[in-house]
């Protein structure tokens, strides 16, 4: 399933004051997500993707991801536990003169189509390959 929102920063919003979405996915796991960013912003426009206070995209050690006529691929295998998950997507804007969006796509398995793939490769094991018998 693919799930779309955007978010839009004012101009010159500051980072300790950013601008502030909920959004909503559904139980499973979140595969991919995308951050577009149009043409216009000169890479002056931040974005972030939290769940609670953690920092999910970007990953790694970046502190937030940007752009201009871009769009960003965070390939992830995020567990989306609660009945009703909620992402929060931040951006901010420092010395931006107009308002800018940001396009989030998150692409989420839904927990019923989750496959246990431990229990896929031990059911699709031939003889005597990969799986040891004692």
């Amino acid at each position: 399933m693919r799930f779309v929102y955007s978010l839009t920063v004012p101009a010159d919003t500051a980072e300790l004051d950013v601008a502030r979405r909920k959004v909503r996915l559904v139980k499973g796991k979140l595969t991919r997500v995308l951050v577009e960013f149009l043409r216009g912003p000169h890479n002056q426009v931040f974005a972030v993707v939290r769940d609670g206070m953690l920092t999910i995209v970007p990953t790694g050690d970046s502190d937030a991801l940007y752009g201009d006529g871009m769009k960003h691929e965070v390939p992830m295998e995020y567990a989306l536990p609660d009945p009703a998950p909620e992402l929060i997507l931040e951006g901010w804007s420092p010395g931006t003169r107009y308002p800018h969006e940001v396009t989030f796509y998150f692409d989420v398995v839904p927990e019923e189509q989750v496959v246990n793939f431990g229990s896929l490769a031990s059911l699709l094991a031939l003889p005597g390959q990969g799986m040891s018998r004692s």
